[in-house]
């Protein structure tokens, strides 16, 4: 690898389905291409995907099953020579603990994208995927009671940036339709709903910046933002420029909020009960 050019690795945080390889390397090469495109000059990038793990970081347990092995390739893209990693989910799924055991900068796209927000505006509405939750009971709705509401008011809360956050508003799509929206069909269907939630947010919610609450959302915000009039952020072109900002300025985490740096994760021997689905154990690492 040459170190006169910067290397980021970008983790796609989901197993890929055997049987669906071709759509995979497809999908995976549309974010490729994306990132080439939006690359600075001196910077690479490289998409890698986890061998174990859940097929879509959809829930608590699969982002559990999903962390060590995302982990893992952070870990190892370190140790090969790489300047920074970002992984490839709204969510920031494992950035917190992979930024315990690595010195290069980690970053998480939604962790970027609202707080570049918060620079353009004073009230931020998230427009996300995440199919309408159905209960017998509820008159359920697209502004709060969707599939990934709950994880993201828990990452604000986090991050202090819940008081800032208006609305969290989704486009109905589910989450295994992140692919088929990157086709150009599937592009223009997620745009109208986007302009239609997005419309909403600055109308009903009072928002005046938005924010794309899916790394699967490229290649709209520009479209949106000269069609609403307002700041539009784009989570993986943010993770990618604060990623880069991040290495040219010699800048990583603070070891004082991420002490645990020397916890040999590398040499520590992960194994899993074979009755919890989706784990693997680490029983070869060496």
């Amino acid at each position: 690898m040459h170190k006169e050019t910067k290397n980021i690795l970008y983790i796609q945080p989901s197993v890929s389905n055997s049987l669906n390889q071709n759509v995979s390397d497809g999908f995976n090469k549309i974010i490729q291409k994306y990132l080439d495109k939006q690359m600075s000059s001196g910077y690479g990038v490289s998409i890698r995907g986890i061998k174990y793990g859940g097929e879509l970081p959809t829930s608590e347990y699969y982002i559990c099953v999903a962390t060590p092995y995302i982990v893992d390739e952070i870990l190892k893209g370190e140790s090969e020579g790489y300047d920074g990693a970002i992984v490839g989910c709204f969510g920031n799924l494992a950035v917190r603990q992979a930024r315990e055991v690595v010195k290069i900068p980690v970053v998480g796209p939604g962790e970027a994208a609202c707080h570049i927000a918060c620079l353009l505006g004073d009230k931020i509405s998230i427009i996300t995927t995440g199919a309408r939750i159905q209960h017998k009971n509820l008159n359920l709705n697209e502004k709060y009671h969707h599939q990934f509401y709950a994880g993201i008011q828990r990452e604000l809360q986090a991050q202090g940036l819940l008081g800032k956050v208006v609305s969290i508003r989704t486009t109905n799509r589910s989450s295994e339709g992140g692919i088929s929206a990157l086709t150009e069909e599937g592009l223009t269907s997620e745009l109208k709903a986007l302009l239609k939630q997005g419309r909403k947010a600055i109308e009903e919610d009072g928002a005046d910046v938005l924010v794309l609450g899916c790394t699967l959302m490229i290649g709209v915000a520009d479209k949106l933002q000269e069609d609403l009039g307002v700041p539009v952020v784009d989570p993986t072109l943010t993770a990618l420029r604060v990623a880069e900002m991040l290495i040219s300025m010699n800048l990583k985490h603070s070891p004082l909020s991420y002490p645990f740096t020397s916890v040999h994760a590398d040499q520590c021997a992960i194994l899993y009960p074979p009755s919890l689905k989706g784990y693997h154990g680490y029983a070869n690492l060496k």
